[in-house]
């Protein structure tokens, strides 16, 4: 997954022009303590358990930028899928929500007792007007939505949410919780450059986030799931991490997706699951079934591990792989066993 999402950069633009980022204490205080950082909602793997001993990172290891071919260099291959999958989602939440983010951390157009407006706002370049509005639908409990119609519209009617979620304000229980959805199809309904062209369907990210995460980014364990269903094909992705406060943790990949090299069109059922620990050594192990895979064969288990310079030092396979031995020993591995 390979997503590049532009929204709400115009509105940021004409706010910062007007001078608005960093604003004195106001009444739309209470409608952003709702929205998480974006930072906060990165799902971390474990090269950032690397980068926090400063030891090598991946780019430092391959030469490469973070969107060129994961799967082409002397690291680990499941390390990459995984890394691949997370920066997919990334890229698209770092973009969206950081947007928002900003936006809210500026003075809103209009604020009642229930709801705060930012905008509506529209860029000389760009082909659609934004707003965002944040409602508070119970005690601490707030609704927001980043909405977007063509900027010939006047008619509220027309607005549609390209991105839309649920969060809690300061003192309620579940503050650092809460769940946002951004809508790739409707951002390309609006403006057909918005988004990627291979790009289709919604991104849901559930959070939970330790309360003092708004505070320190770095204190507390976090958990990030990401739901990526495209409407364009029957590919489909979930990603669930846990992040320790020491840096180690893990991360689970459900896929439907095309895993084998028999071309053939069926997709495969994946399942990897991989953790780490502080020093960005790790393990995944790996379960491939369905699609493509002859019916005898049943399902392929594997398992992978990586050293903290993210190179393989063992992979085995399950006793029905018959095309594939084993490399290295498994007592290398930083994890004697699957999870």
């Amino acid at each position: 997954m390979k997503t590049h999402v532009r929204l709400g950069l115009g509105v940021l633009a004409l706010l910062g022009a007007q001078g608005c980022l960093m604003p004195p204490e106001d009444d739309g205080r209470q409608f952003r303590e709702a929205i998480p950082r974006a930072e906060a909602i990165q799902i971390n793997g474990p090269e950032s358990a690397a980068a926090s001993n400063q030891t090598q990172g991946f780019e430092a290891l391959s030469g490469a930028q973070a969107d060129e071919p994961w799967a082409d260099g002397p690291w680990s291959y499941w390390y990459g899928f995984t890394r691949h999958v997370r920066s997919g989602v990334n890229k698209v939440t770092a973009a969206v929500l950081g947007s928002v983010w900003l936006i809210v951390h500026t003075r809103p157009t209009s604020v009642s007792s229930s709801e705060a407006i930012w905008g509506p706002y529209t860029d000389a370049l760009e082909p659609v007007t934004y707003r965002l509005r944040v409602t508070r639908i119970a005690a601490k409990t707030y609704e927001y939505r980043l909405e977007g119609r063509p900027r010939t519209s006047a008619d509220d009617a027309d607005y549609v949410a390209v991105l839309f979620g649920t969060g809690f304000g300061r003192g309620h229980e579940s503050h650092g919780d809460g769940s946002f959805t951004i809508d790739i199809d409707a951002a390309r309904s609006l403006d057909p450059f918005a988004v990627d062209a291979k790009d289709s369907g919604k991104v849901t990210i559930t959070h939970d986030l330790p309360p003092t995460i708004t505070q320190n980014l770095f204190i507390g364990a976090r958990t990030v799931k990401a739901d990526v269903l495209p409407s364009s094909s029957e590919q489909a992705f979930s990603v669930a991490s846990t992040t320790e406060e020491d840096g180690s943790g893990t991360l689970a990949v459900s896929a439907k997706a095309d895993a084998d090299d028999s071309g053939g069109a069926a997709l495969e059922d994946v399942s990897v699951k991989s953790r780490w620990a502080t020093t960005g050594a790790g393990r995944s192990d790996i379960t491939i079934s369905g699609g493509d895979l002859p019916t005898e064969l049943g399902t392929v288990k594997a398992t992978e591990c990586w050293s903290e310079s993210f190179q393989s030092v063992y992979v085995g396979y399950s006793a029905n792989v018959t095309w594939a031995e084993a490399e290295g020993s498994e007592s290398a591995c930083v994890f004697a066993s699957a999870e």
